[in-house]
């Protein structure tokens, strides 16, 4: 009832709706109410890494995508690209839901609100200024995760189950900032503190690999 009363004050709207809450955050963020949301998601699709390519599922549909290939479409490029500048990234998934759509329409990153959001993503997650491959890929760096102008976030990782839990981050650090835009500007985490945050959990996680790769080998 907070969230709904906080919502109807700022909006100067007479009924709660969850789907207008996230365009009104797009609005709020970009300052203007002529901001206009694309009207459809642009879809990426989910990918997993082969040894001399991917394979790219689009609405339930397959394709054996090969790194050499010259005339993937646009979707399989921006793939391509994160795969060929990350070595350790096996599974890139797609997400646009908890307003992570709204949020890549902005152009604006995601920054950590929540401590989940920077142990594993880390200080941020950009956004790529267009959906040119090589732009997303750039974007990414060496986080988790990079926005995508209308197409929500790419999470990325090592295997399906860590694919997965960065989705669900991100999805929860967008819950985060969405109903933070109905309040008096609440403060993100130290960037330092990110940083020492990030470090731990990836050292604690590498261990925690390494033992359990021991343990499946004996």
């Amino acid at each position: 009832m907070f969230l709904e009363k906080k919502y109807l004050e700022h909006s100067q709207t007479a009924v709660y709706n969850e789907a207008e809450l996230y365009c009104h955050y797009a609005f709020y963020t970009m300052k203007s109410h002529l901001l206009v949301l694309p009207s459809k998601l642009i879809p990426l699709g989910n990918s997993r890494r082969t040894q001399d390519g991917f394979i790219l599922t689009m609405e339930d549909v397959e394709q054996i995508c090969r790194f050499d290939d010259s005339s993937l479409s646009q979707a399989a490029q921006i793939h391509r690209a994160i795969y060929r500048q990350r070595s350790d990234v096996s599974f890139i998934r797609q997400s646009a839901r908890k307003g992570l759509f709204e949020i890549s329409v902005t152009g604006k990153p995601m920054k950590p609100r929540l401590d989940d959001f920077a142990q594993i993503i880390g200080t941020s997650a950009r956004c790529s200024k267009n959906l040119v491959s090589e732009h997303v890929a750039k974007a990414l760096g060496k986080h988790s995760a990079v926005l995508v102008p209308g197409a929500g976030a790419l999470c990325c990782a090592a295997n399906a189950s860590d694919a997965h839990a960065v989705e669900m981050v991100m999805e929860k650090g967008a819950a985060a900032e969405i109903f933070s835009c109905l309040f008096a500007h609440p403060s993100f985490i130290n960037p330092l503190e990110c940083v020492l945050m990030h470090a731990v959990y990836q050292k604690s996680y590498s261990k925690h690999a390494a033992q359990q790769n021991t343990a499946v080998e004996q």
